[in-house]
């Protein structure tokens, strides 16, 4: 039977935990060698986004993406990371295709769509 990308998550921080960050390094390389050993290398991008969900879970942070037409400010930070008690912001991205507002995922689920493009093709549905 093969291992859930959630099952191999939860080996990799099991086999992690209380050792020195050069020994978690090795650790990295020995689970990609189990990873490609099962024959499971076409599946690792989800197995690693499991692995990093774990991660925040374990840190007790939400992991937020934001999407905006233009840099964030460091008030709209501000104002982001209030919303989500324990967040970080992980990733921002500019995307001109928004043409206006912003989007803002937490743990991988849309929280907040309120770019122009969604209400553009909500009106044109």
């Amino acid at each position: 039977m093969k291992s859930t990308a959630k099952q191999y998550a939860q080996a990799f921080f099991a086999a992690t935990e209380g050792r020195g960050e050069k020994d978690q390094k090795k650790m990295m390389g020995h689970f990609l060698t189990t990873i490609r050993k099962n024959g499971d290398m076409p599946r690792l991008h989800g197995i690693m986004r499991e692995v990093e969900r774990e991660y925040y879970k374990q840190q007790g942070a939400h992991k937020i993406e934001v999407e905006s037409v233009t840099p964030l400010s460091v008030s709209t930070k501000k104002q982001i990371l209030a919303m989500v008690s324990h967040g970080v912001i992980a990733k921002e991205c500019v995307d001109a295709s928004l043409v206006g507002g912003v989007t803002i995922c937490v743990d991988d689920e849309t929280f907040i769509d309120a770019s122009i493009k969604n209400q553009l093709v909500k009106l044109f549905k």
